[in-house]
């Protein structure tokens, strides 16, 4: 705090520094938390997760063949949507899906696509399927298969189930999300956010966003007529193999052949014209991918992966209003869901180009870090958590310097006999903040008169931002009535005058020496009651 005192012959002021996308090509010839119906086994051990989609459209063969393919292979089945073509009536799922396909119905977990909504609320879709494709004002769910967490979502109607950053959908997904904190998670839906047909699709990044920062390890689309496989990667695109998504387009249950486009960033590994199914063996903390071609085709892609696990959340704490040159203290926790993750690391970046790290080996004790800002302006700081795993979570805090808040005045102000006011008015002019008049501010005697006539025309250009206590000689005035006319509600109560106001980080009190100011008095008691309950650093 620093107080400057603005001098002007034997006269002064004293100034107080405070310191959608459905454009693909034609087509040719509350949700609720439950286990799937088929390979359900909660322990550890691998587990297999097989399937794909675009899969069966009548007249065509393909759909018969991956449904032999599917009969050799023992687990879960999924399907990514658009399962029965064109439009997903309950007839074309009896009599195209359900004579391929339909033979794992009682081991399938579906998932809607885009041409199920061409029939009103995806009616036969969900008529079809029943249960285990959810509500069907949702048709998102979750299910654990081994070790893993399983989270099957719904992008088949941006305007019935939204998939926007504030849509119930990707709520749900983040409390889902953090009820179920597993080492290993997967999620699969119809629309994918990367392929190397068209551009990102905008509509599916809130679930990716939710997605990444829960750290899931695999998703599983379709939408397009082809195999595609990804590295690790952001909801941005960015190469991520610590922390990143590993995306697999698996449209190729046989309905459809669609050619690719520019060749996405990222993408590893792609094929069309090969149908076949993604056989996922999901073990404890790794996976395994195998793409299984129908018989006559030999195009395969097979790997495995270890799973990164969750993500550290990380809390950077309340937002922040600073002075330049005051220090800030940043109070940061976090929580991993794996504690042998550590020890971690941490990032603070403080947005003027200087950072603060370091590491701690416990959960428990919160990290601290300390900065000096020099200029005014406006900053977002990340506050970033890295396991040993190098798998990082983050959260920001905004961070806003503004210039300390200025008080700055005097008393003894206007007498019209005398010019020197004007001089003080003039110190005034210069100086922004808030003004205080500290009592007999209008000679002789604070009448309605003198107010109007000496003060007003020189400190009163400041009256908007005046916050006033009487003097003495306001009360030669009856109840200082010319005082508490002129400055109105800025003075307080009439026949108190005294009140107090917060300043930046300052509490201000203004007191009236004028009237009872002993123990017990109605003035005394006011003061204690305020101080009392102000939540300010400092105080004057």
């Amino acid at each position: 705090m620093n107080r400057l005192l603005v001098g002007l012959l034997s006269f002064a002021v004293l100034l107080v520094m405070t310191t959608c996308r459905d454009d693909q090509s034609f087509r040719i010839p509350t949700a609720v938390s439950r286990p799937p119906a088929a390979d359900l086994a909660a322990g550890t051990g691998p587990v297999t997760l097989v399937g794909a989609g675009n899969i069966a459209f009548c007249g065509q063969p393909g759909a018969a063949a991956t449904a032999l393919l599917l009969d050799s292979i023992p687990g879960t089945v999924f399907g990514a949507g658009d399962n029965a073509y064109d439009k997903g009536t309950l007839t074309q799922y009896n009599t195209c899906y359900g004579v391929t396909w339909g033979r794992q119905k009682a081991r399938t977990q579906p998932a809607p696509g885009d041409l199920d909504y061409k029939t009103a609320n995806a009616s036969g879709y969900f008529g079809y399927f029943g249960a285990a494709a959810g509500d069907p004002k949702q048709g998102y769910y979750s299910y654990d298969l081994g070790a893993w967490h399983v989270v099957v979502l719904n992008s088949g109607s941006p305007s019935l189930v939204p998939t926007t950053a504030t849509s119930a959908q990707v709520q749900w997904l983040k409390a889902d999300l953090a009820a179920h904190p597993a080492h290993c998670t997967l999620a699969y839906w119809h629309h994918p956010l990367f392929d190397s047909k068209d551009n990102p699709n905008a509509n599916i990044r809130p679930l990716w966003d939710a997605l990444y920062a829960a750290g899931v390890d695999v998703v599983v689309n379709a939408h397009y007529g082809f195999y595609e496989r990804f590295a690790p990667q952001t909801p941005a695109g960015a190469a991520d193999p610590a922390g990143g998504i590993r995306e697999f387009v698996a449209g190729t249950g046989g309905a459809l052949v669609t050619p690719f486009g520019t060749t996405r960033p990222n993408s590893q590994v792609r094929n069309s014209g090969t149908f076949g199914v993604l056989k996922l063996t999901l073990d404890d903390a790794t996976y395994s991918w195998q793409f299984v071609p129908v018989a006559g085709k030999t195009f395969t892609d097979n790997g495995t992966t270890a799973c990164h696990g969750a993500r550290p959340t990380v809390s950077g704490g309340p937002d922040i209003t600073t002075n330049p040159g005051d220090t800030v203290t940043l109070s940061a926790s976090f929580s991993d869901p794996d504690p042998s993750d550590g020890p971690w690391g941490y990032t603070v970046n403080w947005g003027d180009g200087t950072s603060s790290t370091g590491s701690t080996a416990s959960q428990a004790a919160p990290i601290s870090a300390a900065h000096v800002y020099s200029t005014v302006a406006s900053f977002r700081v990340p506050v970033t958590v890295t396991n040993s795993g190098g798998i990082s979570g983050m959260d920001t805090v905004a961070v806003t310097v503004v210039a300390p808040p200025v008080l700055v005045g005097a008393g003894d102000i206007a007498d019209c006999t005398r010019n020197q006011d004007s001089l003080t008015a003039k110190l005034m002019d210069t100086i922004p903040g808030t003004v205080f008049a500290d009592g007999d501010n209008a000679y002789p005697d604070g009448s309605s008169t003198v107010y109007k006539n000496c003060y007003n025309p020189t400190w009163g250009r400041f009256k908007a931002r005046t916050k006033p206590v009487p003097g003495n000689h306001d009360y030669l005035t009856s109840g200082a009535s010319g005082y508490f006319n002129y400055f109105g509600a800025a003075a307080g109560q009439s026949g108190k005058g005294y009140y107090s106001y917060d300043l930046g980080t300052w509490h201000i009190v203004a007191l009236n020496s004028n009237i009872a100011m002993n123990v017990g008095s109605p003035q005394e008691v006011w003061l204690k009651a305020d101080l009392a309950k102000s939540t300010k650093r400092c105080t004057v």
